[in-house]
């Protein structure tokens, strides 16, 4: 995951190094916001990798995407970003911070 938001970066990169004219282009601003909205997916998936990920956080990520899904060794990349992370970019960010929190209290109260 982490090589693949590099090199979607160095791409982004690249199309903003693209003629100036070409950015009125609807195939450029739509390429350039598939291509951002997956680095910032990719992104998400790299935060919720985070051990401290329990069954209640994907409970809470199902609540706020609405999409229904399993998360066991069968789940796949594209399952993941096929929630949309991009548009839940702050919430998944909570769900994370959130949980490092409490796993950090579980410590401290073992």
């Amino acid at each position: 995951v982490e090589s693949m938001e590099v090199e979607c970066k160095k791409f982004v990169k690249e199309i903003r190094g693209m003629d100036k004219e070409m950015r009125a282009w609807d195939v450029y601003s739509g390429l350039e916001s598939n291509v951002k909205n997956m680095v910032t997916s990719l992104r998400a998936v790299t935060e919720l990798q985070n051990p401290a990920i329990r069954e209640r956080h994907w409970l809470q990520l199902m609540q706020t995407t609405k999409v229904r899904f399993i998360m066991d060794d069968k789940t796949t990349l594209n399952d993941l970003l096929a929630l949309n992370l991009h548009e839940f970019e702050d919430e998944v960010r909570n769900i994370v911070d959130k949980a490092t929190k409490e796993l950090n209290m579980e410590k401290v109260l073992k």
